[in-house]
């Protein structure tokens, strides 16, 4: 199944120590990952893979975060899953602060003695989980610097650089689309979600761009770190199924900028 989803980044705004305990009220362990400030992840599953591995090098395989996408919310969650489904602790500053970087998981503070496989008590802030796949991500345009002019003398001098590590301009042209849910807030939760979102990554203290979107087969995607366009970036199609309000579609369309493509 092909699913697509948006993550903002994150840089840690103050150094910090995260203690996660294993089975706090049996035989506990504990598992201390040491963020640095200035630390920068391109999304939040970024983010979580390095923790995870942080608690599998502690911990042993199969102790895990991860982001786990609720479509009919058009948002995330973090979950933490115990190999032997043991309960878990977490102490965000267990040394430092670890406040900003606890606000953007979708936590509002320290958790104690929760279930394998429990989320944190709110949403990733800087998530979008439509709940269909994109209509299309594509790549729609690379260009490369380039200038050359021919010389009276017959020579040629060029306006570029010729180094290998220079990377070509590259935009990527998405289109969303998610159905007029009439659940919660109503037929324009989809807008309000994407709306949320956005403000996310510019107002979450640690957020900014660039920002991810993840698009291909489920636990397979291909990752584009992308920034917005400086012009209009979006604009909302309503595409009535029926008459009835709650079967229409919703299309979003915008082209970004890429900073890091897959291919």
């Amino acid at each position: 199944m092909t699913r697509t989803y948006l993550q903002g980044s994150f840089r840690a705004t103050a150094a910090a120590t995260i203690r996660l305990t294993n089975d706090p009220t049996g035989s506990p362990s504990t598992s201390d990952w040491t963020v640095a400030e200035g630390d920068t992840w391109n999304s939040a599953d970024e983010l979580l893979a390095e923790w995870s591995a942080q608690l599998v090098s502690d911990l042993g395989n199969g102790h895990y975060v991860s982001a786990v996408g609720d479509t009919g919310e058009l948002r995330a969650t973090c979950a933490v899953t115990m190999r032997l489904g043991t309960n878990w602790s977490i102490a965000w500053s267990s040394s430092g602060d670890g406040t900003d970087l606890r606000d953007w998981l979708g936590s509002t503070g320290d958790l104690t003695n929760q279930a394998s496989g429990g989320t944190f008590q709110s949403y990733i802030p800087a998530s979008f989980y439509p709940p269909r796949a994109a209509i299309s991500a594509r790549r729609v345009r690379s260009t490369r610097a380039h200038g050359r002019m021919l010389k009276l003398d017959g020579t040629t001098q060029t306006q570029h650089s010729t180094s290998t590590a220079d990377i070509d301009s590259t935009q990527l042209s998405v289109d969303l689309m998610w159905g007029a849910e009439g659940v919660g807030l109503g037929t324009y939760k989809g807008h309000q979600r994407w709306e949320a979102f956005v403000d996310a990554v510019f107002d979450a203290a640690g957020g900014g761009e660039p920002w991810s979107l993840f698009h291909g087969l489920s636990g397979d995607e291909d990752q584009w770190v992308c920034r917005w366009q400086s012009n209009r970036m979006m604009e909302h199609i309503p595409m009535p199924v029926d008459q009835s309000r709650q079967s229409q579609l919703y299309s979003l369309q915008f082209v970004a900028d890429v900073e890091v493509a897959p291919w």
